[in-house]
């Protein structure tokens, strides 16, 4: 029996076009297995018919649509590449070139074994030297979906630094300059010149406590009890023990810190030390342990790097990232990592919420008050007396109000990104993560049961997987 011949139908029977989420890239499939039907021609219109019926309209592959004109297809080729679009190019982040020098540049290699008393020496500056440059963030270039809808770019966000005390900035090549002399401290968000104040000894009755503008070196010890300042780093060559450090820089401990639950260590940059035993740390940014941490409590707003020792007992918190070569011991001492948030975190994020509800309200009753006294000066003309007082100081209230609530709000809003973004965050161990250590990710939990070599812990779609 002679078979029948099919009739040619349109495209929209044999094939379809789907597009990927991003609207990127379009790719041609079929509807059902096809075989003459790949061999037929169409034509030019046709094609462009059935693209535009499916708003592909930017990014057309010539090689794939000539083929599908003059019918040289085969099942193998589908899906079939149709149209690509121009995907956005995002804006570079702001960056900063640092110019200071010291007698031997202090490198450091990931990976790499780190001599922490390399890290004592402090830079110097004279009176005109260069400080750093700042890249300014760029602003990206939009692309194009299959659509032809652009697609915005992502501008880079710019270096928040500021120039503090004895520095310049120059808006013309954005550099900073020293105008005086002394020892540079480049803080979380501000770049200061400070002179030093330095203790040849050990810390005694002979010199007591220490609060100074500055930076501080102690060539010595700093026994329990005592209390050291500074408004730039702190630098102790020896031992730390139950004593209070803080400082609006970083604070480096060459052998490390023995407190016995006393005291504690504070910084807005970085924390570099030996060793922590039964301490309080908190840093703004980095923790850098070369030895252990052990039975102590350690806070980062970014990193905790005990890469070449261990942590047992206590708690280490991080916004990003704790590695270490083992966490917890045989011994199964329980062990809490925290990322994320702490206790610190959580206070502040109260704190703040509290504030700025309080301000709102104010700003709700300060113009609802500024309101009724603009009427009343419509119709009885000009304010006097108590009533031209009133509407002053209600301006002026009115203004501070608003200004406090845009800084309550900003970093309100910061810990909030803080909370919501732990994709970052994972614990790595080189060596061995124990049994009874604890890691939590914001309101998400996990104690590990026995150990395990090697492992990375991180959270993946709500859980906590360890790998």
């Amino acid at each position: 029996m002679e078979e029948q011949a099919v009739e040619k139908g349109d495209l929209h029977q044999y094939f379809k076009i789907e597009v990927d989420s991003s609207r990127i890239y379009a790719s041609l499939s079929m509807r059902k297995p096809l075989t003459t039907e790949l061999q037929w021609k169409w034509s030019q219109e046709e094609v462009t018919e059935f693209l535009e019926a499916n708003h592909i309209v930017y990014g057309m592959i010539e090689e794939s649509l000539e083929r599908l004109r003059n019918g040289t297809l085969s099942e193998e080729d589908f899906p079939l590449d149709l149209a690509k679009g121009q995907e956005p190019m995002h804006g570079e982040h702001g960056s900063v070139t640092y110019h200071i020098q010291s007698d031997e540049p202090i490198s450091y290699e990931e990976g790499e074994p780190m001599d922490f008393r390399e890290v004592m020496r402090i830079p110097s500056l004279n009176k005109g030297d260069k400080i750093l440059t700042i890249k300014p963030p760029t602003d990206g270039e939009p692309g194009v979906n299959v659509h032809n809808v652009v697609i915005p770019a992502v501008p880079g966000k710019l270096v928040k630094l500021q120039p503090g005390k004895n520095v310049r900035l120059d808006d013309v090549n954005h550099s900073m300059y020293a105008t005086e002399d002394g020892q540079v401290s480049v803080g979380p968000r501000l770049v200061q010149v400070h002179n030093v104040y330095q203790v040849d000894e050990d810390i005694s009755m002979k010199v007591g406590n220490l609060d100074f503008v500055g930076t501080i070196v102690i060539k010595g010890n700093v026994p329990t009890g005592y209390t050291i300042k500074a408004g730039g780093d702190i630098h102790v060559n020896g031992l730390v023990e139950g004593a209070t450090l803080i400082a609006e820089g970083s604070i480096y401990i060459s052998e490390g810190v023995a407190a016995t639950g006393k005291g504690g260590v504070y910084a807005k940059g970085d924390v570099h030390s030996g060793y922590i035993n039964q301490g309080y740390v908190e840093a703004d940014h980095n923790i850098f342990v070369e030895k252990a941490i052990i039975h102590s409590e350690c806070i980062a707003s970014e990193n905790v790097h005990c890469t070449y020792g261990n942590i047992f007992g206590g708690s280490v918190s991080a916004g990003k990232k704790v590695e270490s070569k083992d966490v917890g011991n045989k011994m199964n001492t329980h062990t809490e990592i925290f990322f994320g948030t702490n206790k610190k975190v959580v206070e502040r994020e109260l704190y703040l919420s509290s504030k700025k509800a309080e301000l709102e309200d104010m700003i709700v009753k300060l113009r609802k008050l500024g309101d009724a006294l603009q009427l009343k000066e419509k119709q009885t003309g000009a304010l006097i007396g108590k009533d031209r007082i009133t509407k002053l100081r209600q301006k002026s209230s009115l203004h501070n109000s608003e200004q406090l609530l845009e800084k309550v709000t900003e970093e309100w809003e910061e810990l909030q990104q803080a909370f919501g973004d732990m994709a970052q965050s994972m614990l790595e161990t080189s060596g061995v993560l124990h049994g009874q250590v604890t890691i939590a990710f914001g309101k998400y939990k996990r104690t590990t049961t026995h150990s395990i070599s090697h492992a990375t812990v991180r959270m993946e779609d709500g859980e906590i997987h360890i790998d």
